[in-house]
């Protein structure tokens, strides 16, 4: 349990730190930059610096769990990979040539910045969009093994098609760019960094989700009322495609003094989709059993 436990910590600084990013470029700097990258010669470029180290160390230290028969390519693997390309992307910065703002650093070399240089601004680019398609495999292929958790994993889906699809609209506006010779930040200014955002913060939704933020956010700010988490099994019954008419579900639960079962049943029903939920099988689960589910989840 507190392996897990670290994990969930991880993946919750990951995700705060990605909710930070944006903001804490923007508000240092006051101005619209063509994209987050541009940030690193800015005020801001502490920031942009520290944060994605930081999304470096961790994702490559991240080990996950282990690789199953029916994966083709570890946790560990996909994270370190996603580590050492922001890494590449923090130590080979973009060219500070077409930042459309005010930079900070550029009467003077800053760091390893340049001006213009093709080969190094390609580098960066490819290592900086490889991070994002990463991390969308992770949300699409990796955080959605539970396959109980169907509302999570719907989240995790979207947050990781998502990425993807940020990733696919850049590609596709630099092309039609390079192609006809427009410069698309005149239709939408800082085009790339909103498109950025999109995807930083869908990424770090999902990994704060992972990391259980639900329940620490539950035991911040819940009701006085609350006292213990449950787990329970409920035998749920009633028809669902390619799925047996009866099936267990493990449902974590929040027991407080004003729960009804009405309350309980409504969730069950919004979460697995099922009309008719019976609540006579509802049991306490043992130690072991827990431990055996927690196992399983990914």
């Amino acid at each position: 349990m507190q392996y897990k436990q670290s994990l969930y910590w991880l993946r919750k600084v990951i995700g705060i730190l990605g909710l930070a990013l944006p903001p804490l470029l923007i508000f240092n700097h006051s101005q619209l930059l063509s994209s987050m990258s541009h940030y690193y010669y800015s005020s801001g470029g502490v920031f942009f610096i520290a944060i994605l180290f930081a999304f470096g160390l961790i994702l490559i230290t991240y080990r996950g769990y282990p690789q199953k028969k029916n994966e083709w390519i570890s946790d560990n693997l996909v994270t370190t990979l996603a580590g050492v390309c922001i890494f590449v992307a923090v130590l080979i910065p973009t060219q500070s040539k077409g930042s459309l703002g005010c930079l900070s650093f550029t009467d003077s070399p800053y760091l390893f910045g340049y001006k213009s240089n093709g080969l190094l601004n390609t580098i960066h680019l490819l290592s900086a969009g490889l991070f994002l398609i990463l991390l969308g495999y992770m949300c699409i292929f990796k955080f959605v093994l539970n396959r109980a958790a169907h509302g999570r994993n719907r989240l995790f889906r979207s947050c990781g098609f998502t990425i993807w699809g940020s990733v696919a609209a850049l590609v596709l506006i630099i092309a039609y760019e390079k192609l006809f010779g427009d410069d698309f930040n005149e239709t939408i200014p800082a085009y790339v960094l909103w498109l950025e955002w999109v995807a930083v913060y869908a990424f770090a939704i999902a990994w704060l989700v992972k990391g259980r933020i639900k329940e620490d956010v539950m035991r911040m700010f819940g009701s006085s009322n609350v006292k213990k988490f449950l787990v329970g099994i409920f035998k749920i019954s009633g028809p669902k495609p390619k799925s047996p008419s009866r099936q267990i579900a493990l449902i974590l639960c929040v027991q407080t003094e004003n729960t009804e079962i009405s309350t309980i049943e409504q969730y069950v029903t919004k979460e697995y989709g099922h009309q008719n939920v019976t609540f006579n099988h509802f049991q306490f689960l043992t130690q072991a059993e827990i431990e055996s589910f927690n196992n399983r989840d990914s």
